[in-house]
């Protein structure tokens, strides 16, 4: 998951659809990992999350990438390029020239 905040470029997670998502895909006994610049850490579901740091390896590695925050600081190209599957809640991938075949918008 990319973005837990509620809204672009802020740290608060008050009624952040994201935390919606992140329980929805743990109920299913997804793995389940999360990058947001501006959340360093939030407890959730009795466990305590951190955000991972992005890598080429650590985004080959998921089956799918879900964006829910647009942050201004994703490079939203980059993360494309190395993703298997990107589904993009929130249009950040609107601002690509081409967008690959394996990226959802909603």
């Amino acid at each position: 998951v990319l973005g837990v905040a509620y809204k672009r470029d802020v740290s608060d997670m008050r009624e952040s659809p994201a935390l919606d998502v992140i329980g929805l895909l743990h109920q299913r006994k997804g793995a389940v990992s999360y990058h947001d610049p501006h959340v360093p850490g939030f407890d959730y579901l009795d466990r305590a999350w951190r955000s991972v740091e992005l890598s080429e390896g650590l985004l080959r590695a998921q089956d799918v990438v879900v964006i829910l925050t647009n942050h201004s600081r994703l490079d939203v190209g980059w993360i494309v390029a190395h993703a298997p599957l990107v589904f993009d809640a929130r249009t950040a991938t609107a601002q690509l020239d081409a967008r690959p075949g394996h990226v959802e918008v909603l």
